[in-house]
Order: structure tokens, then C-alpha cells, then sequence
């Protein structure tokens, strides 16, 4: 999904809690994990989000050390987390 794609979503997303009026609405996406340790989104993006998946989807072919080392660049990342959390930065 492009940013402005994401951007729109969480536009309607917050549009149809004020319209429903009630509850809270999560919104979450799963962002891949590039191979210079980046995320797949920028961060303006990324901070706007409660819940965040991140994951190498691309680039498999890499070997070990150097997937490695993409990942641990990545959770230097403030919004990084995995399916078991939110790495925790100031340990």
C-alpha cells in the first residue's frame, strides 16, 4: 500500500468512529522490513499508528549475516515491534 493510500485509510477509519460514536478503533498495518534495515514506511506514518507488524517480506535471498543485520538496524527504529511486542529501547 503507497503512503497516501495509508494516509486515506486512517482518515476514513477515524471519520467512521465519529460518525458510529462509540468504541475505538485500532489501527494497525504490517510493515516490511528492508534490507538496509529500514521499514516500509516512513515514519510520519508509522507514529500515527497503535499497533505495527514488522517483517521481512522481500529480499529472502539474503544470507543470514546480512538479513541479520537488516533486522537489528530495524529495531533501532522507534516504532518497530513484532507479533510478541514492542521492543523495549531503553534496555
Amino acid at each position: 500500500m503507497v503512503k497516501g493510500g495509508v494516509s486515506k485509510m486512517m482518515e476514513l477509519e477515524n471519520k467512521s468512529i465519529l460518525i458510529t460514536g462509540g468504541g475505538r478503533l485500532l489501527k494497525g498495518i504490517e510493515v516490511d522490513i528492508l534490507e538496509d534495515g529500514g521499514l516500509g514506511l516512513p515514519d510520519d506514518i508509522l507514529k500515527e499508528l497503535d499497533l505495527r507488524v514488522c517483517s521481512v517480506h522481500y529480499n529472502r535471498n539474503l544470507s543470514r549475516e546480512k538479513q541479520t543485520e537488516g533486522i537489528i538496524r530495524a529495531m533501532d527504529n522507534p516504532y518497530f515491534s513484532t507479533p510478541h511486542g514492542t521492543v523495549d529501547q531503553r534496555t
